[in-house]
Order: structure tokens, then C-alpha cells, then sequence
């Protein structure tokens, strides 16, 4: 996990984006997916 989140820190920097700002931004989508009843699949059944 720290590769991945150190390959995206350095494509957040390549495309002057905030680490944070992605995170937050997803988060946003999330919910209204959750909202709207569309985040479904085997992950939802832990």
C-alpha cells in the first residue's frame, strides 16, 4: 500500500493536484453514489 500511495503522491505532484483534494473529491463521489443505491458488489457483504 505504501507504493501505490507514494505512486500517487507523485502523480498528484506530475499534475499539480492536492493528495487531499483527490481524497476528499472521492470521498464526495461515494456518497452520492451510496446515495443514489448504486456502490453495490462482494465487498458490501463483510
Amino acid at each position: 500500500m505504501g507504493d501505490v500511495l507514494w505512486y500517487l503522491s507523485n502523480l498528484c505532484n506530475e499534475f499539480d493536484f492536492k493528495l487531499e483534494e483527490v481524497a476528499l473529491q472521492n470521498l464526495e463521489k461515494l456518497k452520492i453514489r451510496a446515495a443514489k443505491g448504486k456502490i453495490s458488489g462482494s465487498g458490501d457483504d463483510r
